[in-house]
C-alpha cells in the first residue's frame, strides 16, 4: 500500500491503491448487496487506466453507460 500523499507517498498511486483496495472488499463482501456496486470503482479503475484523472476524457463509461457531460 502506499504512502498517504501528506506523508509523502505519490498522490496518483495512493489514489489507485486505495480504489482498487475498495473494489476487492466490495468485490468479497459477505454481504450480496456490497458486490453488486463494484461497477463505481470499477468505473474508477478503468479511468485511471485510461489516464483521466480529471474525469475530462469524454465519454466516462458508468456501467454501461456512456456519460458525457
Amino acid at each position: 500500500m502506499e504512502n498517504p500523499p501528506i506523508k509523502g507517498g505519490d498522490e496518483k498511486r495512493w489514489t489507485a491503491s486505495y480504489i482498487e483496495t475498495r473494489h476487492q472488499w466490495l468485490k468479497y463482501h459477505e454481504k450480496k448487496i456490497l458486490r453488486k456496486t463494484i461497477y463505481r470503482t470499477q468505473t474508477f479503475l478503468n479511468e485511471i487506466t485510461r489516464d483521466n484523472w480529471n474525469l475530462d476524457k469524454l465519454p466516462v463509461n458508468a456501467n454501461d453507460v456512456n456519460v458525457t457531460t
